[in-house]
C-alpha cells in the first residue's frame, strides 16, 4: 500500500468517529439516523475491505466497545490495551506541548500494524497485517 492509499485510509478512519457519537447521543432519529448509519457502515465495510485489514474496533476512552468486526476476546483485548496505550501517548504529547493533543497513533510490530484515530470521546482502532499490503 503506498502513501496515498494509507492517507486515504487514515482519512476514512477519522471520518467514522462521529458515527459512535451520533448513535450514543441520539442526536438523529428515524430515517436520518438510518441514512447516516448506512453511509458509515459502508465506510466501515470499505476500510475492512482494504488488503491486509484484520479488524476494526470503535471504543470509548475507558475501553467500552461500541462496534467491532473482531471476535469478543480480541475485541476486549484490543479495546482495553490500545485505549490504555493511547491514553499514555496522549499524556506524552501533552507533556511535550500542553497546547497539543494526540489525534492519530500508528504502531507497527512484526505481525501487525495498529492505527488509532482519536477524538475527544472515541477511538477508532484498525488492525492490519503489514505483510499483506
Amino acid at each position: 500500500m503506498n502513501n496515498k492509499e494509507l492517507n486515504e485510509m487514515e482519512t476514512t478512519v477519522r471520518s467514522l468517529l462521529p458515527l459512535a457519537k451520533l448513535v450514543l447521543n441520539a442526536k438523529y432519529t428515524g430515517a436520518r439516523l438510518l441514512s447516516i448509519l448506512i453511509s458509515k457502515r459502508w465506510q466501515l465495510t470499505r476500510i475492512q475491505g482494504h488488503k491486509g485489514v484484520h479488524g476494526l474496533v470503535i471504543a470509548t476512552h475507558d475501553g467500552s466497545v461500541i462496534k467491532s468486526t473482531l471476535d469478543n476476546i480480541q475485541t476486549q483485548q484490543y479495546s482495553t490495551l490500545v485505549t490504555q496505550l493511547a491514553a499514555k501517548g496522549k499524556g506524552v504529547v501533552r507533556d511535550l506541548d500542553p497546547e497539543d493533543d494526540l489525534t492519530f497513533l500508528r504502531i507497527r510490530s512484526k505481525k501487525h500494524e495498529i492505527m488509532v484515530a482519536e477524538t475527544k470521546s472515541y477511538l477508532l482502532i484498525c488492525i492490519q497485517n503489514p505483510h499483506e499490503l
